[in-house]
């Protein structure tokens, strides 16, 4: 069974640049259409500007509808790392959550933030009190995000965070567990999956069927159902932007995951790499 025979994740490019609107704008391309027909087209509130002082994720809501996150690191007027959602219920003209989080602005440049299931994480990786990776969460039984519910040391050494992507993935072990997409200096000369699933666990490793190299010709994705998504965006052979995904699961069950590659030709011209920057969003997640 192919990838893409089970995902229906979609593809989101937020344009950042030389915009028809003048302002920030969202496309979501159909992930159950080979990325091909369009779910969204559409202008935001968010200027231009924006990029320069934070960065835009995206989110599942109800509905098969996706909002956009602004999560602000930089000259917020609250002072603290701020979280704007974009509602796509409001035609992306309104917000639902407009607000500083738990974590102080200076914050910004000690790690990365990412938000999935509805929650804020942070993956902290410089200045960290424990010399490892921490990750920090907020907004769980709290709608105002206002304090850290929660913080765990990870496995992970902090000079991995420049080897790679960070991804959240599901509860196990009593812990969301944290992904490392790593794209360089790998053992395997392949690109990796390194998991940490809470404090009782180790990190596990899985070898994928991607070459390191692709590591600089695009970046890499984490699915609804841990599927691997890469979106190339640089010495693509079609001229437009591609999806490629490998599953979770082997051909056998005594076989290695990660290893067959699916891919896809998007509506996307390649151009538009150098524009924006491209999300995959997950269709099932919570909200």
């Amino acid at each position: 069974m192919g990838a893409f025979d089970r995902v229906f994740d979609h593809l989101v490019y937020v344009k950042e640049k030389k915009t028809g609107t003048g302002v920030i704008e969202i496309h979501i391309a159909n992930g159950s259409k080979n990325f091909t027909e369009f779910l969204v087209h559409s202008g935001t509130p968010f200027p231009l500007s924006d990029p320069d002082t934070g960065y835009f994720l995206c989110a599942a809501a109800k509905n098969n509808e996706y909002d956009l996150i602004y999560i602000k690191t930089k000259s917020t007027g609250t002072g603290k790392i701020e979280l704007h959602r974009l509602s796509a219920a409001s035609g992306y003209k309104g917000f639902t959550k407009q607000l500083g989080t738990a974590f102080d602005v200076s914050e910004g440049n000690n790690g990365t933030f990412l938000f999935y299931g509805g929650l804020l994480y942070f993956v902290k990786y410089r200045n960290t009190g424990s010399g490892k990776v921490e990750l920090h969460r907020c907004g769980y039984r709290d709608d105002s995000y206002s304090k850290v519910d929660i913080s765990w040391v990870t496995g992970f050494s902090p000079d991995e965070a420049s080897h790679g992507t960070w991804c959240m993935g599901g509860l196990t072990g009593g812990a969301e567990s944290l992904h490392l997409i790593k794209t360089s200096n790998t053992g395997s000369g392949k690109i990796e999956i390194h998991t940490w699933s809470g404090p009782r666990s180790g990190i596990s490793i899985e070898e994928t069927g991607f070459n390191i190299g692709e590591g600089w010709n695009g970046t890499f994705h984490m699915g609804s159902h841990s599927e691997l998504y890469f979106v190339k965006s640089a010495n693509m052979g079609s001229g437009k932007i591609e999806v490629h995904c490998c599953n979770a699961l082997g051909d056998f069950p005594w076989s290695k995951r990660y290893q067959n590659i699916d891919h896809r030709v998007s509506a996307y011209p390649g151009s538009d790499a150098a524009e924006g920057k491209f999300l995959i969003v997950k269709s099932t997640s919570r909200a």
